[in-house]
C-alpha cells in the first residue's frame, strides 16, 4: 500500500514517483510549488526543476531563482546575456543602456558595437581613456589614478603629489624620498646640500641657515 507524500491519502490507480526526491504521489498531486500547475495536465513533465528538493516548473524557477537583468529586472535565460559594469544584462537591454551613456571625457555616446570602459561610476570610449594631464593612453601597465576628480597616469599623479614639495636650495620639485633630506626642518635635495654662496659640500660639515637657504661657516 502506497500513500501520497503530498495529500497523505492512499494511492489507488496511477502512481507517480517524483524524479527529484523519488517520493510517491497521486498524478494529480504532482504540481509546481510556485504556480500550482500540474506537471502532467499542462504537459510539463520534461520541465521539472529542483530547488531544495521541491519541484518547480521552468517559468517559476526562472522567476524565483534566476539572475535578473540590471536594466529591466526580468529573469535572465542563459546563455542569452551580457556581463558588464559588475552586473548582468539581456543582450538587448545592454544595448539600450549603452545608448543612454555618455563618455566622461568627450561627452559623446557609444555605438552599439562599442564596449564602454567603466571606472568609478564613469564611462569612457577606449580612444578617450587617456591621462587628462599628459595624454598618455592607460593600459594594464599604466593604471589610472585620480587627482581632483580627473584620471591621470601614475607619473603625473606622483608629480602632482610632490608639486608642493620644493627644495629650499634650488626650488625644484622633490620627486623621490631617497633624493632628499631634512635640514633645519627644510626639505632639500641631497645633491643641493651645498653652500648657496661657494657651492661647498655641506654633507659632513657644519651648516648655517640664512634667508631660507643653507650656507657654510665662511658665508653664514
Amino acid at each position: 500500500m502506497s500513500y501520497c507524500v503530498v495529500c497523505k491519502k492512499e494511492i489507488e490507480g496511477t502512481i507517480i514517483r517524483s524524479p527529484i526526491n523519488k517520493q510517491t504521489m497521486h498524478l494529480e498531486c504532482f504540481n509546481c510549488l510556485g504556480c500550482g500547475r500540474n506537471f502532467h495536465k499542462y504537459n510539463m513533465m520534461n520541465q521539472i526543476y529542483d530547488f531544495n528538493g521541491k519541484p518547480w516548473c521552468r517559468d517559476c524557477h526562472l522567476s524565483e531563482f534566476s539572475e535578473r537583468c540590471a536594466e529591466c529586472s526580468k529573469p535572465i535565460k542563459e546563455p542569452d546575456y551580457v556581463q558588464a559594469f559588475g552586473a548582468s544584462f539581456h543582450d538587448e537591454c545592454f544595448i539600450s543602456k549603452k545608448r543612454k551613456l555618455k563618455c566622461r571625457s568627450c561627452n559623446k555616446g557609444f555605438e552599439d558595437d562599442e564596449d564602454p570602459i567603466d571606472l568609478l561610476d564613469a564611462y569612457y570610449h577606449e580612444r578617450c581613456f587617456n591621462c587628462t594631464q599628459c595624454g598618455t593612453r592607460f593600459s594594464e601597465n599604466n593604471q589610472p589614478g585620480e587627482s581632483k576628480g580627473k584620471f591621470i597616469c601614475r607619473k603625473c599623479h606622483d608629480e602632482n603629489l610632490m608639486d608642493t614639495e620644493k627644495c629650499c636650495q634650488c626650488k625644484g620639485n622633490i620627486m623621490h624620498k631617497d633624493d632628499w633630506c631634512l635640514v633645519f626642518k627644510l626639505k632639500i635635495h641631497r645633491k643641493c646640500l651645498r653652500c648657496a654662496d661657494c657651492n661647498k659640500d655641506l654633507e659632513e660639515i657644519q651648516r648655517f641657515l640664512k634667508g631660507g637657504k643653507i650656507y657654510c661657516k665662511d658665508h653664514k
